[in-house]
């Protein structure tokens, strides 16, 4: 009788330990800069963020980590030709950060690499329509339009759905 009651009070206490870790492996903390999309059952139900969440075992996934932080990108050297056929090599750095998380992590499958890319596109079309002159002479003009032709390439492709 006394083996069973035993055996009664450490089954309990180990079902207790592992019902505790199990809700505590649901447990997360973002940083203040963190955003996550959460997916039920392979759907999304929503974003979660920053502080301590609770994702729901089994049930509840983190599709991806999000950062609100400003990201910079630098470009290789771009070697390309100017609308007056003058080969040039330029660098630039991209700067850009997040703005809406739930259509950067469900309508783009790596939004970092395609805003990336959106970027060094647009830096050759640029450098095609114009002359070396103008290169040299009207920086910020041009990188004002740049921002703009990238604004507009991303905000289309998070925009349109797949």
């Amino acid at each position: 009788m006394q083996i069973d009651l035993m055996m009664l009070t450490f089954a309990i206490v180990l079902f207790a330990f592992f019902a505790l870790m199990f809700i505590a492996s649901g447990i997360k903390v973002l940083k203040e800069w963190e955003r996550v999309a959460i997916l039920r059952l392979g759907k999304f139900k929503h974003i979660k963020g920053p502080g301590i969440i609770f994702v729901v075992p089994m049930l509840d996934k983190i599709a991806m980590k999000v950062s609100l932080r400003l990201l910079t990108y630098a470009f290789k050297t771009e070697r390309s030709l100017t609308k007056d056929n003058v080969p040039v090599v330029v660098d630039a750095v991209m700067y850009f950060r997040v703005i809406d998380v739930e259509k950067a992590i469900l309508t783009v499958e790596r939004y970092a690499v395609a805003v990336e890319l959106a970027a060094q596109t647009t830096l050759r079309e640029t450098i095609g329509k114009i002359t070396l002159d103008e290169l040299l002479s009207e920086r910020d003009q041009i990188a004002e339009h740049m921002q703009e032709l990238i604004d507009e390439k991303t905000e289309i492709a998070l925009a349109c759905p797949v």
